[in-house]
């Protein structure tokens, strides 16, 4: 297989080319500051780039996780929410990315429970219900360690930096897992530093003042928790997904990491974007039967011919499927009450 180039940390992405007003004014406070105190400078501008957003979940996340189970662990960034969704044993744990939370990942549960899988769900550290301001890939890091310590799951499926983060507890950290999905993951968090040092205009010395606070923060340097750079110590088998429309992780970031876990299979769908991804049909059955196949669970397919999506129960449609014949089929809809 040819080696990818690795991906540039100079490039932007569409967030740092359209900085919110907010950021852009955030930067010329931080300019402002560092002429008077440039580590001073370096904390305001640290708060800011680990500070992630919180979004309330929408109505289908809210049902999906109704059944849910809410409870917390302890860990060294604090509480943690965690969702379980039966007594089961935990097989499968779900992590979502920078800015998310739980239930975004709540596509996944039902084809996995109906493989016969234990399922649970965190909220990474200043995210979802999870305490915390501050986030870092380190520290999710940390967090799915100790998820594991309390769960021992066997399988980590992650959205976007919580990917990162399982690359990272699997390579530095030797976390063992059956099977890891990667969606819309980066390889390397720098080239989002480098979009938020281009969007706040950060002032070079400021820059330098940055990057020593956070390795003093996370107790690693941005190389360290580099995917590409930690291939020989990845282990298990790992399905990398990503969009060739992704516009906050280039799709070169999959084809990096992908060469770099040993074995690992590349996903790659078109047209789904970085967060869609995660509701789409074809991803979350791609992804529940590589996991189920990896654990040794079999996994009951559709019945509809050329489907690939999951059923709940052998010899039936899925619920997409079934829904379509409901909607289509007169017969279908009418069966019921006959």
């Amino acid at each position: 297989m040819p080696t990818p180039p690795p991906p540039s940390v100079n490039s932007t992405n569409v967030r740092s080319r359209k900085a919110p007003l907010a950021l852009r004014l955030a930067g010329g406070s931080i300019r402002t500051l560092g002429a008077v105190s440039r580590s001073a400078a370096a904390v305001l501008a640290e708060h800011l780039f680990l500070s992630p957003p919180r979004f309330p979940a929408p109505a289908r996340e809210r049902a999906a996780f109704a059944q849910a189970r809410p409870t917390a662990i302890d860990s060294p960034e604090g509480r943690l929410r965690l969702w379980r969704f039966d007594e089961r044993p935990v097989d499968v744990l779900l992590l979502h990315g920078w800015g998310g939370r739980s239930s975004q990942m709540s596509a996944f549960v039902a084809p996995l429970r109906a493989a016969g899988l234990g399922v649970a769900a965190l909220d990474g550290p200043a995210h979802g219900a999870s305490a915390g301001r501050l986030a870092t890939v380190p520290g999710f890091a940390r967090a799915l360690l100790a998820a594991h310590a309390v769960l021992r799951f066997r399988a980590v499926v992650a959205h976007s930096m919580g990917g990162a983060a399982t690359g990272v507890a699997v390579g530095r950290h030797g976390l063992a897992l059956d099977a890891a999905v990667l969606i819309g993951s980066p390889a390397t968090p720098s080239r989002f530093l480098r979009d938020f040092v281009d969007a706040v205009a950060l002032p070079a010395g400021i820059e330098a003042a940055l990057l020593r606070r956070l390795a003093i923060r996370t107790g690693l340097t941005l190389a360290d928790i580099d995917i590409t750079s930690l291939g020989p110590t990845l282990s298990g088998g790992a399905l990398v997904i990503h969009d060739r429309a992704d516009r906050e992780v280039p799709h070169a970031d999959a084809e990096a990491i992908a060469h770099a876990w040993r074995g690992a299979e590349l996903l790659t769908t078109a047209g789904l974007g970085h967060r869609r991804i995660l509701r789409d049909p074809h991803v979350v059955a791609a992804a529940c039967r590589f996991v189920a196949a990896a654990l040794g669970h079999p996994v009951r397919g559709c019945v509809t011919p050329g489907c690939l999506d999951v059923a709940t129960q052998p010899g039936v449609r899925c619920e997409r499927c079934a829904l379509d014949a409901f909607l289509f089929d007169p017969h279908a809809r009418w069966a019921p009450a006959a």
